[in-house]
């Protein structure tokens, strides 16, 4: 889909059980980076992607990851 795409810069996967460290990164039907990111299921892992636009010269930075989410981590 992301290679299909045009005027999209990201794309956030959902209820397909896939686990990815960090976005991945295709190019569109017009040679620009779309993001594709997914974080698993059942809150295991939560996601975060910073986007950077730089409104002058109209570039786009961004950055993303996962994070594993356990028992040890929850703090009450």
């Amino acid at each position: 889909m992301a290679k299909q795409s045009k005027n999209i810069d990201l794309i956030i996967g959902a209820h397909t059980h896939t686990f990815l460290d960090t976005p991945l990164e295709y190019e569109n039907s017009d040679q620009k980076k779309v993001l594709v990111a997914q974080v698993g299921w059942a809150g295991i892992r939560l996601g975060r992607i910073d986007y950077i636009f730089e409104k002058k010269t109209k570039k786009k930075a961004s950055e993303g990851y996962s994070i594993k989410i356990s028992k040890k981590s929850i703090v009450i």
